[in-house]
């Protein structure tokens, strides 16, 4: 059908390719601004890694880690259980082994419609409200949407973050 291949041709031709070069140096820079804003301030990491795979967020860290990341005190992955509740375990436990952490710093390559790390920053804050503590959030996502960035609590912070258009907008502006 000519309207598929015209739709395709138009997806094929807005799709914008990011090199591991220019991934590595937006990467760099949000480290760096996070190293500098956190100081010597304890921190963990929280990323996604579903059922024990090596995501975008374990390589992003690797790389942020490579790049110099301050160390952190631990890393927190979410979605490695099938088990419903075990994210609010493994948190739960976390927090408690690290009281003097009040800063939580979340990883990943890109965010496009924030729906996975909103939905990690929304377990974590259950997870310190059930604790009767608060923290702040911070973000090393060096690619991201405006859409995925409304999607993070009042008062987070993203580090040198590349704006990124969304399907959507992309197609508003041609048409």
């Amino acid at each position: 059908d000519e309207r598929y291949q015209s739709m395709a041709r138009f997806i094929a031709e807005h799709i914008t390719h990011i090199s591991q070069e220019r991934f590595e140096e937006a990467l760099q820079k949000s480290v760096e601004a996070f190293n500098h804003a956190i100081g010597n301030k304890p921190f963990v990491v929280v990323i996604g890694s579903e059922m024990k795979a090596y995501k975008s967020g374990d390589w992003t860290l690797d790389l942020a880690e490579e790049q110099g990341l301050s160390k952190p005190r631990t890393v927190i992955r979410l979605g490695t259980s099938r088990e419903r509740y075990a994210d609010k375990g493994i948190l739960a436990e976390a927090f408690d082994q690290h009281p003097d952490v009040s800063d939580v710093l979340f990883v990943d390559d890109a965010s496009y419609s924030g729906e996975s790390l909103g939905g990690m920053t929304e377990e974590v804050q259950e997870a310190l409200l059930i604790k009767n503590r608060q923290a702040k959030f911070h973000f090393v996502v060096p690619f991201m949407t405006q859409v995925a960035r409304r999607s993070f609590p009042r008062g987070s912070k993203v580090y040198k973050t590349n704006w990124i258009p969304t399907v959507r907008k992309i197609f508003n502006a041609e048409i």
